[in-house]
Parts: structure tokens; sequence; C-alpha cells
């Protein structure tokens, strides 16, 4: 649903869609993401933000990059440039974007709700947290109640 509403949205404003014929497979499937430490109001990093990239322009990344970092806010946390990609052990990672999440979780089949609603998700014994990028959030506003969800897992 959420792909027929982004081409929805992105047809109705001009721009046309396209699509692959047929799937690439998985192994040459490569998602780019950026990672953060999650920071707490104490500057103590409790996980690892991780962000799909997104073909997009840094323009454009503005209201985004605005939006995460609100809702983080939200439940007392901040994103930092991550200083090492060491997990320790009572940390998450917080992953944000379909693509990112199911090649991670190797489960490229399941859409990202169903992800969403096996709650934490446990790889490699870190704790893992599923929810939206926040480009859709900004492109389907009814989201957002959804994603709020996820992020108050991190109190």
């Amino acid at each position: 649903m959420q792909k027929f509403l982004t081409s929805y949205y992105l047809e109705a404003i001009g721009i046309q869609t396209w699509s692959l014929s047929k799937p690439l497979p998985i192994s040459a499937q490569t998602v780019d993401f950026e990672a953060y430490d999650l920071c707490n109001s104490a500057n103590e990093t409790i996980g690892k933000l991780c962000l799909e990239k997104l073909p997009i322009n840094a323009m454009q990344q503005a209201p985004f990059f605005k939006l995460l970092d609100a809702m983080l806010l939200a439940v007392q946390l901040k994103r930092v440039p991550m200083q090492d990609f060491v997990i320790r052990d009572n940390n998450i990672i917080l992953l944000m974007g379909q693509s990112l999440a199911q090649e991670i979780l190797n489960d490229s089949k399941q859409p990202l709700d169903e992800l969403r609603k096996r709650n934490i998700h446990v790889f490699e014994d870190k704790k893992l947290l599923v929810t939206y990028h926040p480009l859709d959030l900004l492109m389907t506003p009814i989201l957002k109640a959804k994603a709020w969800e996820d992020l108050k897992k991190l109190l």
C-alpha cells in the first residue's frame, strides 16, 4: 500500500514513476545508509540510528532531518555524528527505512508494517527496532502515529 500511495502522490504532481519488470536478485541489492549515535539527555550513547539513504538532494533532506530530530527529541534522544560503530551489549539499533530493514534482517519479502509488528528484533544478539523513514512520514503523514508508537519503545 505504501508504494501505491507514493506512486499516487508522485503521479498527482506530474512525476512519472517507473518500476522494474522483475526484482533484482537479493545478492545484487545493497542498501546505502547513514549511521549516527543515539544519545540520551546526559549525552550517553544508548544505541545507533541507521537511516536508509535515498536518492534526494540536500534541499529535500532538510525537512526530513528536521522531522527526525523532533521525533527523537520527543523521546528525549538526539542523533550525533557517530564516533565508532561499536555496538555495546545494552545498545539498540534503530533501523529507519524498508529496504534497510529488509536487508539487515534478511527478510526481503516482508513489508515494513509486518517487520514493525514484531516489536524488538534480535539479530546476532543485538536488539533492533524497525520503523518508517522520515521521508515516508512526510509523504504519508498518517504513518506518523505508527512511527511514534515505535519510538516510544526506546523510552
